[in-house]
């Protein structure tokens, strides 16, 4: 299939959801449209997800709590801090390893650094694992408008410029 605005494009495939950026947010955005059994794409600048928490090297996940012990966080957000430390060091303390469902730690912030890689390896696997399809190295360029509303998300890599149909786009750039 092909749409024609400015030049002759090419629609890949459509998607119930796309998501634009593959950080933390973005594969939380993906994995939960996936859970949710939408057909998601997620596109992304870089070679591998996580953002500037894996790329970027800023191995610290935190905030997780209110400063004095109080977790504020729950669903993904807190599967992705266990992903961060699963198969790596961490410096989480001992009270939250327990992850009793309305933790609290009088004094211990609830935070942990990690390993880029590994983190890095294990968000992927959670991504193929919630079917979730992925364009690495591949760069947002522009969407298709009809009556205020995006249609297509227009991406570059190596392949050429494609479109990709969806009538819900995140974009967690």
């Amino acid at each position: 299939m092909w749409i024609t605005r400015n030049e002759r494009l090419r629609v890949d495939e459509r998607y119930d959801l796309i998501v634009v950026g593959a950080g933390v947010a973005g594969v939380a955005a993906a994995l939960a449209g996936a859970r949710r059994k939408l057909k998601t794409l997620l596109i992304e600048k870089t070679v591998m997800p996580g953002g500037l928490a894996t790329v970027g090297y800023i191995t610290i996940y935190l905030p997780l709590c209110d400063g004095n012990g109080r977790r504020l966080t729950g669903g993904i957000a807190e599967e992705l801090l266990w992903l961060s430390i699963e198969d790596s060091y961490d410096n989480l303390a001992q009270r939250w390893r327990a992850r009793p469902e309305r933790a609290q730690s009088e004094g211990a912030r609830y935070r942990t650094t990690f390993n880029a890689p590994s983190f890095a390896a294990h968000l992927d696997r959670a991504l193929i694992g919630a079917g979730v399809d992925i364009q690495f190295d591949t760069l947002f360029s522009d969407v298709v408008l009809e009556g205020g509303r995006i249609t297509h998300v227009i991406a570059d890599n190596r392949d050429g410029r494609t479109a990709y149909a969806s009538p819900v786009v995140i974009d967690a750039t």
